[in-house]
């Protein structure tokens, strides 16, 4: 805006935004970015929002500012430890015992199940096999378990059973007190003569699994492992198929065959025992399982943003709606704050057509109200084209946007976000006429 002073002969020039809200805000996320209190300003944004989603977006973001980030997920996607331990210890009435192991596994972030299954394998290694008293001893603990979950499901029974008929447990149980003939007696036998893996094999072979895997505890770690993973193989829960992979630290194969419907169990899952060189990959698998079969591209992006994969989030973050976004010019303002605030997090220094593009344009849009510092503070959050193999369209137009920035705002205060002046984005050319030998 032109306006001229009462002797008409001074004149004055003012640059007046379109859109002051969209000024106010830019000045206030200039002023988190500058002094890079960007986790900060995630904890305003998530006081501020109302949406669930993008409120939940904001909070992961705010996570990923975090080394130990993975624990921290978990409770934001809705599973909350200290809930989950006060459930239990309502049931049992009791607080719940914790040993060295637990506890260790408890701290670690992300503590991954393969550590854990080595640490149970070398205890099974060094158990040596019983002698005779010992499995006398434990045929003695059997006999003493089996007669106490017969009366519990005798129990049960008498309780559910219709026409005074045992449940199936109580039978089962029942028939388990007796060994001295079937083959109970063969397990007992075997535990005598300290041949565990041929109890073991009875024990399975007849369904007494969990006699099994007490048994295989004690028989060494070839032995134990045969017998846990003869044993998840042969359950038909989910549940239990879920533990299986855990328990054999598959957990590509859980991600690719868990139910999408309870896909946060499964995150839950890859944060609490994916090691942390799988973790990424891990789960961004689920996001594009997410994405591709379930068509959930709210969760699939939650999912990219957790494994910190940059591009996969700008992409579906640009094709997604801004709630409350009053104009165009606030969701991209939206947009670009959540993306500078994304890089940072996951400290992204690659090339992303999206994330040049939009920062460029609201750069262009900052510097069109007058709000030249803040234009060149989110340029400097692109790499100059000079750093990529290709210069694409994107790159040149926010490598000439910074050069008339900077030649164009005060030089002290240029300065103090760029040192040094940025690379001239043009390739000079000679045309000066060559000067022709006289003959």
């Amino acid at each position: 805006m032109v306006s001229f002073g009462p002797d008409s002969t001074r004149v004055r020039m003012d640059v007046v935004p379109e859109e002051p809200a969209l000024v106010k805000e830019a000045d206030r996320f200039e002023n988190y970015l500058a002094r890079g209190a960007l986790k900060d300003y995630c904890e305003v944004k998530i006081d501020e929002i109302s949406d669930e989603h993008e409120k939940l977006s904001w909070d992961i973001m705010a996570c990923l500012f975090d080394e130990d980030y993975r624990q921290e997920i978990v409770s934001k996607i809705g599973i909350d430890h200290t809930e989950i331990v006060k459930a239990a210890e309502q049931y049992l009435g009791r607080p719940v015992k914790r040993d060295r192991s637990d506890n260790a596994i408890a701290n670690q972030s992300g503590a991954t199940q393969g550590d854990v299954v080595d640490n149970q394998q070398q205890q099974n290694q060094q158990a040596t096999p019983m002698d005779s008293e010992q499995a006398e001893s434990l045929f003695d603990t059997l006999a003493r378990t089996n007669e106490e979950s017969e009366q519990q499901a005798a129990e049960q029974g008498g309780a559910s059973s219709a026409g005074g008929l045992l449940s199936p447990v109580a039978d089962m149980t029942r028939s388990e007190t007796d060994w001295t003939t079937g083959v109970e007696h063969i397990i007992k036998q075997s535990l005598l003569v300290g041949d565990l893996n041929a109890a073991v094999d009875c024990c399975m072979r007849s369904g007494k699994y969990a006699d099994a895997l007490l048994l295989a505890s004690g028989g060494g770690q070839d032995l134990w492992l045969r017998t846990r993973d003869e044993y998840m193989r042969r359950q038909q829960d989910p549940f239990f198929r879920m533990v299986s992979y855990i328990m054999t630290n598959d957990m590509e194969k859980l991600v690719a065959t868990s139910d999408l419907n309870t896909w946060q169990e499964t995150l839950a899952i890859l944060c609490t025992y994916a090691n942390e060189q799988e973790f990424p990959q891990l789960c961004e698998n689920l996001a594009q399982r997410l994405e591709k079969e379930r068509f959930d591209i709210r969760a699939a992006v939650l999912c990219y943003m957790i494994c910190g994969n940059f591009s996969q989030t700008v992409r579906i973050w640009a094709s997604m709606s801004t709630p409350g976004a009053s104009s165009q010019s606030t969701a991209l303002q939206d947009l670009v704050e959540k993306m500078a605030v994304m890089q940072a997090a996951v400290k992204y220094e690659g090339k992303d057509s999206i994330f040049v593009s939009k920062v460029s344009r609201y750069a262009q849009m900052l510097a069109n109200s007058g709000r030249v510092t803040a234009a060149m503070r989110y340029l400097t959050i692109i790499k100059p084209s000079s750093q990529y193999q290709q210069q694409g369209p994107q790159n040149a137009a926010s490598d000439i946007l910074k050069d008339r920035i900077y030649n164009s705002a005060p030089q002290g205060v240029m300065n103090q976000i760029v040192p040094t002046a940025p690379p001239f984005p043009f390739q000079p050319v000679n045309i000066q006429p060559s000067v022709q030998q006289q003959q």
